[in-house]
């Protein structure tokens, strides 16, 4: 098929040997119409070109992406702000090495035809030192990271997209979710990643690679994921994914959002698995079965959000948004904030969190370490539960 025909017939966009794309904004740069099916080109200006990755601005101090003969030229000093990517030059061997997670690349300096994932490649430009500075044409660059490129004509920006994963091993491999797409692998070593299912983790771009993952066994079977996520300027904003997999299938997954907040929600309680929206919690048995669930405002009777700090059978301990912890007791009754419970003063109180932190339980009694606001005195309290 010949590119001028299939331009006619896409009006944005052309998908690249199944790994870039290149979409125009305005009208296709000039020379396109003889260019290979293959190439990342961009139109021959002396305006700057911006490229990000990921919705992410790339910068360098010594050296900007170009066009050559038509083509855009991004430089390695600027590929080394993509987050988990190596890009580097051997001078004995005249050779940039290119990796992203389980991508590899090479292509020789003076070469327009290299390697990818041990397949050979041919791209429309040749990498090149220029002002003593090495350039390496787009399209080596995409398909190194096994990713995508936009190019808008009218801004003269470059937007480069890729996967990018946060991990942690689970039972027998690695769980591996896709940051992007919210698409969670599992991966055994020395064998392809396998698609489990598509979460509702879906992260933010540009905050990815400070999420982090833990994994955690409930039962013979089942393993409970949980995904920490802050964003936002100055990262206001905490996401907590838990995602339950049962046999390799995700059967529950829930999202809870706090807003300058910090919570300290737990994962297991017993051999249950915690679930939280910040407004309902989930006990989950090692079947994957539901087996209790609560929601937090009426407990409280309040309109909140909260995060839950422990679980049994006789009580609950969660924390509003506000800072203020909460006892549902379920021998009593009764849900109360703790700070009235244990006959506190506000103005002990410390001014978020108020200083109540759970400690331990012993028998009927919960004790809890309280920090004064006014001199950050500490001391041990109890609660007896039922009234004990």
């Amino acid at each position: 098929m010949k590119l001028n025909s299939f331009l006619k017939r896409s009006t944005a966009a052309m998908m690249i040997a199944g790994a870039l794309t290149v979409s125009f904004a305005a009208a296709p740069p000039t020379g396109l119409a003889t260019a290979k099916a293959e190439s990342a080109i961009a139109p021959q200006q002396t305006k700057p070109i911006f490229v990000y990755f990921n919705s992410t601005q790339l910068s360098s101090s010594d050296a900007t992406a170009i066009m050559k003969d038509g083509n855009l030229m991004l430089p390695l000093s600027l590929l080394g702000g993509i987050p988990g990517a190596t890009f580097s030059f051997d001078t004995a061997s005249q050779t940039i090495h290119a990796s992203y997670d389980t991508h590899k690349g090479s292509l020789l300096l003076g070469e327009q035809s290299g390697t990818v994932d041990g397949q050979s490649m041919t791209f429309a430009g040749k990498a090149i030192l220029l002002n003593k500075r090495i350039y390496v044409p787009a399209h080596f660059v995409v398909a190194a990271i096994g990713g995508t490129l936009i190019w808008d004509a009218k801004y003269r920006t470059a937007s480069l997209f890729a996967s990018q994963y946060v991990t942690a091993n689970g039972k027998g491999g690695e769980y591996r979710l896709d940051g992007t797409t919210g698409a969670l692998y599992f991966k055994v070593k020395g064998q392809s990643q396998k698609l489990i299912g598509k979460s509702i983790a879906k992260l933010n771009l540009g905050y990815i690679p400070m999420a982090t993952m833990s994994v955690i066994s409930i039962g013979k079977d089942s393993e409970l994921i949980t995904i920490s996520h802050v964003h936002g300027e100055p990262l206001i904003n905490d996401e907590e994914y838990t995602l339950f997999v049962k046999k390799g299938v995700i059967i529950h997954q829930m999202q809870a959002h706090y807003w300058q907040f910090s919570p300290r929600n737990i994962a297991t309680a017993g051999d249950l698995a915690v679930m939280t929206d910040n407004r309902t919690v989930q006990l989950v048995n090692g079947d994957g079965l539901i087996v209790k669930s609560y929601s937090l405002p009426e407990l409280a009777g309040l309109d909140a959000n909260f995060d839950i700090e422990a679980v049994h059978s006789d009580y609950l301990l969660f924390r509003s948004t506000e800072g203020l912890l909460y006892i549902a007791d379920f021998k009593s009754g009764k849900t109360t904030a703790l700070y009235q419970a244990l006959k506190l003063e506000t103005k002990q109180l410390a001014p978020f969190y108020d200083g109540i932190t759970f400690k331990e339980q012993d028998g009927n009694k919960l004790y809890f370490e309280i920090t004064s606001n006014q001199d950050g005195h500490r001391e041990i309290l109890s609660y007896g539960i039922g009234g004990a």
